[in-house]
């Protein structure tokens, strides 16, 4: 176990009462590492539930008018600094440069 969020994730999980997941998948995983039913409860996936919920407004959106707002700004612009968080294993196992996620 190398990834420092899984071990945050490991004493947390030791530390509560209840822990609560996303997904079946989830659930299984708790159940293979020891966990008592009586501790996992399946509250389904809020960020999924949330793009539900929120993809109509994405679909009134105009590209061409977001460009139009924020040209000049610097905040489509490649020559200024793009703040990024990655969290997904196979993006911070490989360098992110390689992948074509960074230039």
């Amino acid at each position: 176990m190398t990834m420092p969020e899984e071990i945050n994730r490991l004493v947390t999980d030791r530390l509560n009462d209840l822990l609560l997941t996303p997904d079946e998948l989830s659930s299984a995983n708790l159940r293979s590492e020891g966990v008592t039913e009586d501790r996992i409860r399946f509250v389904d996936n809020i960020m999924i539930d949330t793009l539900k919920s929120n993809r109509s407004k994405t679909e009134e959106l105009k590209t061409g008018k977001i460009i139009k707002r924020h040209k000049g700004t610097g905040a489509l612009c490649p020559r200024f600094p793009t703040e990024s968080s990655t969290h997904v294993l196979i993006s911070t196992k490989y360098p992110m440069k390689k992948m074509g996620i960074v230039s």
